[in-house]
C-alpha cells in the first residue's frame, strides 16, 4: 500500500512554521487595528479596525489550532464562532456604505459636483481601502502619526489641526452635495509606494447655471499630503455664490514641482 502523501506529523510541523512566519504580521496588523480604534472619530472607522482585528485573530486561532472542533472545550469553539461572525457584522457594513463617487448632479440643486478622469480609461474606486476607510479617519492618524515622525510637529499643533480639521469634515458630511463624493487619497499613497504621481484626475465643482454665458473658473493645485476632499467643500463657497467653476486637479502627494506637475494640468488650461 502506497505511503499517505501527508502525515500528521509534517501537517503539525507545516502549521506550526506558518504559525511562526506569519505571528508578527498579525502582531502588525493588530497593533494596526489598536491604533486605528484609538485614533478613528467614525463609527465606520472604528468598526472596519475592530472587525478586521477581530478576523484576523481568529485566522491565526485556526492556522494554529485547526478548524474550531479542534480547539478543545465547547467555550472556545463558542466564542470563536461569536468573534468571528461579530467581525464579519462590524466589516460588511464598512463596505456597503462606501461613498459611490457621485457627488451631486441635481439639476434643482445649486452645485454640480463629480469626479473626472480624463485620458485613460481610469474610474473611481469605491471599494478600495482609501474609501471604505473615511478620509476624516485618515486625515485623524495622518495628525497622530505625525508627532512622531516630524521633528516640527509637537502635541500641541498636533491637537490644533485636529481642531481646525474635524468641523470642517462634519460639514462637509452634512451637505447633499459631498457626503457620498468620496477621497482620492489613494493617489497620494499610490506616489508614496512608487507609482504613478498624475492618474489625471479632477474634481469638478460647479454651479448649475443655464444659457451660455462664460464662467470663471479658478483651478486649485492641492498642496502637499494629497488631494483632500475637505479642499473641496471649503472653496465651494466661491461656486455657489460667486458663480465661479472649480477645478482641483489630483497629482500624487502633491509634488507639482517633478517632473510631469505642469504637464498634469496643461490639458485642463487648454481644454
Amino acid at each position: 500500500m502506497d505511503a499517505p502523501l501527508t502525515s500528521p506529523d509534517s501537517v503539525g510541523r507545516l502549521r506550526t512554521w506558518l504559525t511562526a512566519l506569519l505571528t508578527p504580521l498579525w502582531t502588525l496588523v493588530v497593533l494596526g487595528c489598536l491604533f486605528g480604534l484609538a485614533s478613528c472619530t467614525t463609527l465606520r472607522g472604528r468598526a472596519l479596525f475592530l472587525g478586521l482585528g477581530l478576523i484576523v485573530t481568529n485566522l491565526l486561532i485556526v492556522l494554529r489550532h485547526g478548524m474550531p472542533r479542534g480547539f478543545g472545550s465547547r467555550s472556545r469553539r463558542y466564542a470563536w464562532n461569536l468573534t468571528s461572525f461579530a467581525g464579519l457584522i462590524l466589516l460588511m457594513p464598512c463596505w456597503l456604505l462606501a461613498p459611490s463617487g457621485t457627488g451631486s448632479a441635481n439639476p434643482h440643486g445649486t452645485l454640480r459636483v463629480e469626479h473626472v478622469f480624463y485620458g485613460n480609461d481610469d474610474a473611481f474606486k469605491r471599494y478600495a481601502l482609501t474609501n471604505v476607510l473615511p478620509e476624516v479617519d485618515q486625515v485623524c492618524m495622518g495628525i497622530f502619526l505625525a508627532r512622531w515622525v516630524d521633528p516640527f510637529v509637537d502635541s500641541e499643533r498636533s491637537a490644533r489641526w485636529r481642531r481646525q480639521c474635524l468641523p470642517r469634515y462634519t460639514a462637509m458630511a452634512s451637505d447633499p452635495a459631498f457626503r457620498d463624493l468620496g477621497s482620492v487619497m489613494g493617489f497620494a499613497y499610490r506616489e508614496l509606494a512608487g507609482r504613478e504621481r498624475n492618474p489625471r484626475h479632477y474634481v469638478a465643482v460647479a454651479p448649475q447655471i443655464t444659457g451660455a454665458k462664460p464662467q470663471r473658473m479658478v483651478m486649485f493645485l492641492h498642496g502637499s499630503g494629497g488631494n483632500f476632499s475637505v479642499y473641496w467643500h471649503a472653496l465651494s463657497s466661491l461656486a455657489r455664490d460667486e458663480g465661479v467653476c472649480m477645478i482641483f486637479p489630483t497629482y500624487g502627494f502633491g509634488n507639482w514641482y517633478r517632473p510631469g506637475g505642469v504637464e498634469a494640468v496643461a490639458p485642463l488650461h487648454h481644454g
